[in-house]
Order: C-alpha cells, then sequence, then structure tokens
C-alpha cells in the first residue's frame, strides 16, 4: 500500500511529494545536478535536501539491473 503524498519539502514549493520528499520538477532538478557529477543522492540526504531511497525502490532497482547484466556478451 502506498503512502499518502505529502507536500515537497523544498521551501516554497507547493507541489505534492513524487520520490524522496521531493516533487517530481523538484526531483528532476536534483537528478541532473547529481548525473552532471555537481552532487551526489548522499550529500543530498546528508544536507537534509532529500530523502533516503525506500526500501522498495532499492530492491525493484537490483530487479531491473539484473535484466540489463543479463545482456552482456
Amino acid at each position: 500500500m502506498r503512502k499518502e503524498k505529502t507536500k515537497c519539502m523544498t521551501p516554497s514549493c507547493p507541489d505534492l511529494t513524487y520520490s524522496r520528499g521531493v516533487c517530481q520538477v523538484c526531483y528532476i532538478q536534483a537528478r541532473n545536478l547529481v548525473v552532471a557529477g555537481h552532487t551526489t543522492w548522499l550529500d543530498l540526504e546528508k544536507a537534509g535536501k532529500v530523502k533516503e531511497v525506500s526500501k522498495r525502490c532499492q530492491v525493484s532497482r537490483q530487479w531491473f539491473s539484473a535484466a540489463s547484466e543479463s545482456n552482456v556478451d
């Protein structure tokens, strides 16, 4: 059962959570910074900018990753 969505933890953002405690727009902005190498998810967690990834997401990420590993020649 999914948790009820709450307000994005980014100050002054009125949107509802999407992932890691932030809305979809804020999540994409954070992800872009991580992908560009400006920060890491761990640094963002330590600074209180995002929440930890849920255990459920960790399990499904492992499951999806296994599919790409099986396609390696």
